[in-house]
């Protein structure tokens, strides 16, 4: 994987986004453009017609299906690369587009395919096999259902999240991952952004960053950056003076802004994130210097009918009555929840703890698979949210040899 690491100091000026021909049922999102896929899709079972479900949506499991739906797309620019992106599904799954087999996803979270060469103009198709019950005759899927599905609560199949198109540019910003270091009296703290970045072919141009706390800019800096084909990596470095810290007492947060400009299109990517000092100190936790006692409940991502599917209203009343009882903390209960739920505990200053799925297992007798297929999710769950100030912990796994 290739690295560029010279950062350098630079005042710069936002970039025209880039943006894809318009077409029905496409919105743009400053230099990406989206085609929503949720709504109505057929589901079939050993190959017939069996019902219209709704995506996103929690279902009772059945076994193993397959869903489908078609999509219009405008002819995509040159140069612009489309991806098939769902949220989450449960509890394992197969993607294909126009017939081609894209990848498989596991629970819980966000998977994404480019299908830029299989894209057409006009319709397209996109198909989903899921596995919520048993395995495929082939045996995909065990694992995965292994860790999602279990008696510890009710199982839901299908495509619980949003799932929907993204077109891009041909170079993109994939992730950022904010990382620093505060010195003793919090009156500096050392930052390392790493920016992960996209290119369908080698390509030059430059990487601008930019960190703001609400309309203050804290940090600007702008570096050139040669781009292989496939993934890299940048890395920015700088410092910033006694930044508002993070507490559940006072949620100060920051924006972190990246912006890629090569002859291969404009992208913007931004993500928020917060600074604060958390120690351990034998039994004892302390926050920004301070000691902390955890008081707080579990929460299960789940709603009565409603399986795994919650709408953001919901979402926020549960978060905003548990921050009502006095809590400082909650415990997101045994999976991957939704991302609101991290951005709500961000914005009211409550730090949460996430888990992969392992309940009630014997990790000396399970199956190297079934280990395998629970890290896969906690991977995905930590690169998702390793930004949030919220987050306080990731754990293994609940009630397990």
């Amino acid at each position: 994987m290739a690295k560029n690491r010279s950062i350098h100091p630079l005042l710069v000026a936002a970039a025209s986004p880039f943006q894809a021909s318009p077409a029905p049922g496409v919105t743009h999102r400053g230099s990406r453009s989206r085609v929503d896929l949720n709504g109505p899709w057929e589901r079939y079972l050993n190959g017939s017609l069996y019902d219209v479900i709704q995506a996103p949506g929690s279902l009772r499991p059945l076994g193993s299906f397959r869903l489908q739906r078609s999509f219009l797309l405008p002819k995509l620019a040159a140069r612009q690369r489309a991806f098939l992106c769902f949220d989450a599904v449960t509890y394992h799954g197969r993607a294909f587009a126009n017939g081609t087999e894209l990848g498989a996803m596991g629970s819980y979270v966000p998977y994404e395919f480019e299908f830029t060469r299989h894209a057409e103009e006009g319709s397209n198709t996109v198909e989903v096999v899921l596995s919520d019950l048993i395995p495929e005759p082939s045996g995909a899927g065990k694992a995965e259902i292994a860790v999602g599905l279990n008696p510890g609560w009710e199982g839901y199949g299908g495509i619980i999240r949003d799932v929907y198109v993204e077109l891009r540019p041909g170079a993109f910003i994939e992730n950022i991952r904010f990382a620093y270091k505060l010195n003793g009296g919090y009156t500096k703290a050392s930052c390392r952004a790493q920016v992960f970045l996209s290119a369908a072919e080698p390509a030059s141009g430059r990487l601008e960053l930019s960190l703001f706390h609400g309309h203050s800019t804290v940090a600007r800096l702008s570096q050139p950056v040669e781009l292989p084909a496939g993934s890299s990596e940048v890395e920015a470095v700088f410092d910033t003076d006694a930044p508002p810290l993070w507490s559940p007492e006072q949620p100060n947060l920051h924006q972190l802004a990246a912006h890629l400009e090569t002859g291969l299109g404009a992208d913007h990517y931004a993500c928020r994130t917060g600074f604060r000092d958390l120690q351990i100190r034998g039994r004892a936790f302390e926050l920004n210097g301070r000691a902390l006692v955890l008081n707080g409940v579990c929460r299960h991502d789940m709603w009565k009918d409603q399986g795994f599917t919650l709408t953001p209203a919901q979402m926020e009343q549960d978060m905003r009555m548990i921050k009502a009882l006095g809590a400082n903390f909650v415990r997101l209960v045994h999976y991957p929840h939704h991302r609101y739920i991290i951005d709500l505990a961000d914005e009211l200053g409550l730090l949460v703890s996430e888990e992969p799925g392992y309940w009630n297992m014997d990790f000396q007798t399970m199956p190297r698979a079934q280990v395998e297929a629970g890290l896969r999710i906690l991977e995905r769950i930590i690169r998702r949210d390793w930004n949030s100030p919220a987050v306080f912990a990731w754990l293994l796994a609940n009630e397990c040899n």
